[in-house]
């Protein structure tokens, strides 16, 4: 087929013409055919669709994390409490020997 004439050329131009009309026909239908197969895979208000899993398990995570943050400060509290109260009985404990040591000092 020689192009030399015009009605070659426009001959060849309307092939072209109707070969970009099919393929882009066939895009169309495919991306159809995608979302389709992804709609019965994931029907609407399953989970999976937009994100939804993705979001969930962020929102699960990061509830996660803040419950060990809060986990840690209250362990670090109790532990501060804890040596105060040690602190405390230690105390108890000398001034209650001070004056066990005086009582028997007094006995004597």
């Amino acid at each position: 087929m020689s192009l030399n004439s015009t009605a070659a050329l426009a001959d060849w131009l309307e092939m072209l013409d109707r070969i970009d009309e099919s393929v882009g026909a066939a895009l169309v239908d495919a991306d159809r055919r995608v979302e389709a197969a992804e709609a019965a895979e994931h029907p609407a208000g399953s989970p999976f669709r937009d994100g939804e899993v993705r979001g969930r398990i962020e929102r699960l995570v990061s509830g996660l994390e803040s419950r060990f943050a809060a986990s840690r400060e209250l362990a670090a509290k109790v532990e501060a409490t804890l040596e105060d109260d040690e602190r405390v009985v230690r105390s108890w404990q000398q001034a209650a020997g001070a004056v066990r040591e005086r009582l028997t000092a007094n006995r004597l």
